[in-house]
């Protein structure tokens, strides 16, 4: 789920 990589993204500091 796109959802998921965003969190995912955002817990390892992207900031999507």
């Amino acid at each position: 789920d796109p959802l998921n990589e965003e969190r995912r993204a955002n817990r390892y500091g992207f900031g999507l």
